[in-house]
Order: C-alpha cells, then structure tokens, then sequence
C-alpha cells in the first residue's frame, strides 16, 4: 500500500535547526539524525542482513511500513533531482494516471524527503553514501578543497590541480593515492567481508574518474553509455547473480543540463520525464523477471537554485578582496573557504559585508564546525584545514565565484537553500 510521507518528513527537517547559523529561518541544515541521504547506507545494510558500525539509519517512521530484509537493495542517485522536480511527476501521474508508465507502480510507492549533507555538492554526498559516514569523518567538504598535505587545491572529482583539471589522476605526481586518501572504509569492502556483494553502475564519461575510483572499492562497475543499454544490463545482472547484491546506480544528465539552463527550465522537465518513464518501465520488467526480494531505491544528492550571472559576484573584479587572501578559495561558489592573510580576517569580513550588504553570513572556521553541520564527530586537523578560517554563507541564491574561465552556470548549489537541500527519497518492494 503506497504510504506518502513527503509532508510529515518535510516538517520533521524544517523543524531541525541549528543555532550558530540560525540568522535565515528558511534555511535547511543536514538532518543526520534520520533524515539525510548519509542515513541510507546503514538502512541499506540493515536491510540485508547485516550493521555497518559507527553508523546511523533512517528514522524508523520512514522505514516501518517496509520488511526488514531483502535479497537485494538498489539504490538510485539521480543528481540534483529536488523535491519541485520531483513533485512535478507525481503531479503529472495524478493528472494522468491510465498515460503514466508510473501507473502499475503507483499504489505501491513509499514517498518521503530527506536533507542533502554540508554542503550540499556531489562530492560530498557520495562520499557518505559509499562509506556511510558525515562529513566529518569521511573529509571531503568540498567540490574544490585545499589538501594541504600535497600544497594544491584540487577538483575532488578529476582528482587534479583545479587549474589542471582536465589532467585526470594527475595528483598521483604529487604522491596522492586515491585508495589510501580517505580515513575511513567503504561500504563496497564491508559487504565483501559479509559476503554481500556490490555492484556500480555509471556512465562511460564518469567510471575511470577519480572520485569513482576512490569511493567503490571492492564494487564491480558497469560502465553505460545509454539509458536502454543501462536497463539491459541492469536486468542482465538480475539473472546472473546469485546471492544478496546491492546495486549502486548513478545518473547525472539532470545536473548538467540543470546547472546550464537552470533546474526550472523546460528541457530539464522534459529530460527527466523522459528518464523517469523508462525507469518506470524498467521496473515492471524488474517484476516480471526478478526471484530476488528486492528493494528499489531513488534519492538524490542535492538539488539546485536558479542563478543570475552577475559580474559583481566575480572575484577577479574585487583585488582588495583578493589581497587579503593568502591563497585562492575553495569549497563551494555557494558556501566558500577563505583563507586570509595573517591578520585579515577582520578586514575581509568588513569588505564583504559592505559590498554585499545582507547577502552574506561569515562564520570563522570554530564556529562553522562547532554548529554540527559537518557531522557530530569533530573533524581532524586535515579536514579544519581544508575549510579555512572564514566559511562564507550566501543567505539567498547569491554566490561568489573565482574560477578563472567563463561563468556558463546558471543552476548552482553548495548551500542551505531549501532548494538544494530537500531531496526525494522513493522506495518500492519489488
């Protein structure tokens, strides 16, 4: 029986504050509690079978209309697929329930919200969703992030100099492993040891990247080029295999087209209708063929806001600002790491705040990571040294931005935003 919890867990995450950074009362802060995407591994483990550690799954009020253990658990990322973007295909089915591939389904989904993490960017949230830990444990807070171990702010995507990025892996020249960077396992090892076996599904452009490589070890990946090869080898897979399996898999053509046109443009409407029929109908096949007890999972890791480029917002444009730091920032262009000069930290919070009146919060570093938002463990130095002496905290769609090519973008997302914070979570026994 479909159970809609999408507005109960809605209230359950608004209600979730977090004094330090309480300045906007519209803002969402990561839900670990039970409520956030890095709750899914330790639930997916539970699930079959077994305990990830140090770990804590999804409140038990979204959980307690499904079984306790299945054969298998496929948990779907769709990138950047927010609740306005979601709830816009369950108003669709609605309104045309005999058209929508949705339809045999419908009656059967679980339909639920969830938080992105701190900050609320693609790097972060895999890392949790593949080792099931915050952010302050795992370390990767960041798209770009100051390793200053190797002195170099590096795309934790490519793994590359930020200014080299097109060099895939080239860190390696400067001793990084990308097997041996995180301090804590992934989830692709742990069900090895329990004899559970994993399983990564990616597309071609994506699954030699650095990220990926550092994140699914022990996980067999299945590069795909198209949508119809990735339903045949997904059903493929469903007949060779044997045994309790978890399928990880990843899509990430929303945000793309989503941060070139915007999340609420037409075409990224009509890209992921498209996506989500064939999912629909990949999964009455899934019916027909599986023997496995299977649950069927769909999340995302953010969502994005709709920007206005604005030349204001370019630091190249503000050199007093860039003179005060002693390097380039990092992080996110919606919640960027600054890193001053020796006795500039005064001076670069008076500059922000007089040029951008009300669009900025600055936190120092103690009281970023004092709030809670990264996690409730306390991060290690590495990780305090990533993030820099002062965390700057747009308070609406606004950014800033020091990349030095030109500014394509007009979805974003880093920050606290409802927007981008508030992710679907979709579950349905199969």
């Amino acid at each position: 029986m479909r159970k809609n919890l999408i507005e109960p867990s809605l209230e359950k995450i608004r209600a979730h504050r977090l004094p330090i950074i309480n300045a906007c009362p519209g803002f969402i802060f990561p839900h670990l509690n039970g409520y956030s995407v890095a709750n899914l591994p330790a639930s997916i483990f539970q699930w079959l079978g077994v305990t990830l550690e140090d770990s804590k799954p999804l409140d038990s009020s979204l959980t307690d209309a499904l079984p306790d253990t299945f054969d298998e658990v496929i948990l779907l990322v769709v990138d950047s697929l927010g609740m306005a973007l979601f709830k816009r295909l369950l108003d669709h089915i609605q309104r045309n329930p005999a058209q929508s591939a949705w339809q045999p389904l419908w009656q059967h989904l679980h339909l639920a919200c969830l938080t992105s993490t701190c900050p609320s960017t693609t790097t972060t949230v895999l890392t949790s969703l593949w080792t099931g830990r915050e952010a302050s444990q795992h370390g990767l807070v960041g798209y770009e992030m100051w390793l200053q171990e190797y002195g170099v702010i590096a795309n934790m995507i490519s793994h590359a100099p930020v200014d080299q990025t097109d060099d895939i892996g080239s860190l390696c020249k400067l001793g990084f492993d990308p097997l041996k960077f995180l301090p804590v396992d992934c989830v692709g090892s742990k069900l090895k040891q329990a004899g559970i076996a994993s399983h990564a599904f990616l597309h071609t452009s994506i699954a030699g990247s650095g990220l990926s490589q550092m994140l699914m070890v022990d996980a067999q990946m299945h590069p795909w080029r198209t949508y119809n090869e990735l339903w045949q080898m997904l059903l493929e897979q469903q007949q060779k295999h044997s045994g309790k399996t978890y399928t990880n898999i990843y899509l990430g053509d929303i945000d793309t087209l989503s941060h070139r046109r915007g999340p609420r443009h037409e075409l990224v409407w009509q890209a992921w209708l498209e996506f989500s029929n064939q999912l629909a109908e990949y999964l009455i096949q899934l019916k027909q063929v599986t023997k496995k007890k299977t649950l069927f999972l769909m999340s995302a890791d953010h969502g994005q806001v709709d920007q206005e480029i604005r030349e204001e917002y370019e630091l190249r444009n503000h050199p007093e600002l860039m003179a005060m730091l002693k390097r380039m920032p990092a992080g996110e262009s919606r919640l960027p790491y600054l890193y001053p000069q020796n006795g500039q930290e005064d001076s670069i919070v008076n500059y922000v705040q007089r040029t951008w009146p009300g669009k900025f919060i600055i936190l120092r570093r103690d009281e970023f990571i004092s709030s809670g938002v990264l996690g409730s463990r306390k991060p290690s130095q590495a990780i305090q040294d990533r993030i820099g002496e002062l965390v700057v905290i747009p308070t609406g769609k606004d950014y800033l931005r020091w990349a030095g090519k030109e500014n394509h973008l007009i979805g974003r997302h880093g920050g606290f935003l409802e927007e981008e914070m508030v992710v679907p979570l979709l579950a349905l026994q199969i």
